[in-house]
């Protein structure tokens, strides 16, 4: 499941067109160490995982957690 949710924050990054080292500023956390969870070579926390959603508020937390529904809180992907 961890990967999966990793493979769904690569995704909104891509769609976005945001840089993990923007994503990295923006929770406050290690560039270094993000990009090592990115690749799953470091295990996803559930505080980055919550970061990222209050981040990106329009993300649908059941999409990235589970893969139910659509990417966006709207609908929309």
């Amino acid at each position: 499941m961890e990967s999966a949710v990793v493979e769904r924050i690569n995704t909104v990054l891509k769609a976005k067109r945001v840089a993990k080292r923007e994503l990295a500023s923006k929770l406050g956390a290690s560039e270094t160490l993000l990009g090592k969870k990115l690749i799953g070579s470091c295990r996803m926390d559930l505080g980055t995982v919550v970061g990222f959603l209050k981040t990106f508020n329009d993300i649908d937390a059941n999409w990235l957690l589970l893969g139910r529904g659509s990417m966006c809180v709207d609908g929309e992907s």
